[in-house]
């Protein structure tokens, strides 16, 4: 199962689209802003945005709905490809972190109630334990 990465503006949302925030000092300029993976919680202050998923639309979507979207976007004076292949890079790396997050996911029982949780956990191969110390070896 893949987790959707954390927003890079506030990490509390999962991440649903590429948002372009466009530099105040520099707005006029060429290639100007910064392209980030973002939640929700930007959608007042992102100047453009990219939705991973838009119903075939979606940069991820398709082969052909990404060209299309780069397509569009180097048709932009302020788009900055190596920003937003950047963003797209910084994305991946999210998502394989995400995937492998080490948090226990509590499972539940479908069909009834659950009379107790238990943690999805997998055993710890031998060579990550600790060494465990007996009494002796903690007195000397």
């Amino acid at each position: 199962m893949r987790i959707a990465p954390r927003c890079e503006v506030c990490p509390h949302e999962p991440a649903w689209s590429f948002s372009w925030f466009a530099d105040r000092a520099r707005w006029y300029a060429p290639r100007s802003g910064t392209w980030k993976f973002t939640g929700k919680c930007t959608s007042e202050t992102e100047q453009y945005y990219v939705l991973f998923r838009d119903g075939g639309r979606g940069i991820f979507d398709s082969i052909a709905a990404r060209n299309d979207w780069i397509d569009h976007l180097r048709e932009k004076i302020w788009f900055d490809p190596a920003d937003f292949f950047a963003a797209l890079g910084r994305f991946a790396f999210a998502l394989e972190v995400a995937s492998e997050d080490p948090t226990p996911r509590v499972r539940r029982s479908k069909g009834r109630q659950a009379q107790r949780l238990r943690a999805n956990l997998k055993p710890t191969p031998k060579a990550c334990e600790l060494p465990r110390l007996d009494g002796e070896a903690l007195t000397q």
